[in-house]
């Protein structure tokens, strides 16, 4: 009987197989992310979803920089943001996530900034960090 050799793999495929795996462990932490948002905020939509990562990413980012991250309108954004923060429209209490705070540099700008208890959360606790990084051994 005649042994059958496998066929070499290319490195085209090790690439291929290899960006399939950071997509994996892509949205892996994305679900994770989610998910621990979702506790916070059950109720939550993606769009405000969008500008919380967006700031978690970038802490200190403008208004004008998550307008063109995100695709939003600036009505839109202005309404998230106003969601994610202590006080919502009309009043009402908001989910304290991001603060916004006037620029240094030039008033008219606003930025905005995770509020601590989420930073807490998303950079010392531990159950929330598995969530969101996966194993040293899946990346390598």
């Amino acid at each position: 009987m005649e042994s059958i050799e496998k066929p070499a793999i290319t490195s085209n495929a090790k690439q291929a197989e290899k960006n399939h795996l950071v997509v994996k462990i892509g949205i892996k932490r994305l679900l994770g992310a989610v998910a621990a948002i979702r506790e916070v905020a059950p109720e939550i939509g993606i769009q405000a979803v969008h500008l919380l990562l967006e700031v978690a990413r970038k802490p200190g980012i403008t208004v004008s920089e998550l307008i063109s991250k995100t695709g939003l309108s600036q009505s839109s954004c202005s309404r998230n943001l106003a969601l994610l923060s202590a006080q919502h429209r009309l009043g009402k209490p908001g989910l304290n996530l991001v603060y916004t705070q006037d620029d240094p540099k030039e008033r008219r700008r606003k930025l905005a900034y995770l509020t601590e208890k989420v930073s807490m959360a998303i950079y010392f606790d531990p159950p929330l960090a598995n969530k969101i990084d996966p194993p040293d051994a899946l990346i390598g």
